[in-house]
């Protein structure tokens, strides 16, 4: 065989294989499963901004909150209690009074 007969077969080879894997990747977006992965991310949005809504009805204005107050409050682990606060602190709902440990608290803004 000639180069050129190599040369098509290949091309013919690679069009074929594109095509069966953009065919698996359309059928795999639109799964059940995909889906449900959309759901449940949606779900758990909602329930992180139920959070920081909670966390912000907790206290009034001038009151100071703490990380353990809030895990309490939330029922989540520590880590979790601080990305809620640095969240609400960044986007200017909190203020942080202390740098380190159990003397950092919380004032709403």
């Amino acid at each position: 065989m000639s180069n050129l007969m190599y040369l098509v077969i290949g091309i013919v080879v690679g069009y074929v294989i594109a095509r069966v894997q953009r065919n698996f990747a359309a059928r795999k977006d639109s799964s059940p499963a995909a889906q449900n992965d959309n759901s449940l991310n949606q779900q758990r949005a909602v329930e992180h901004q139920a959070h920081l809504d909670k966390i912000l009805a907790s206290f009034n204005s001038g009151d100071e909150i703490t990380n353990d107050k809030v895990q309490a409050l939330l029922g989540v682990s520590d880590t979790t209690t601080g990305r809620y606060l640095e969240e609400l602190e960044k986007q200017g709902k909190l203020q942080q009074i202390g740098t380190l440990g159990k003397y950092v608290k919380y004032r709403k803004i």
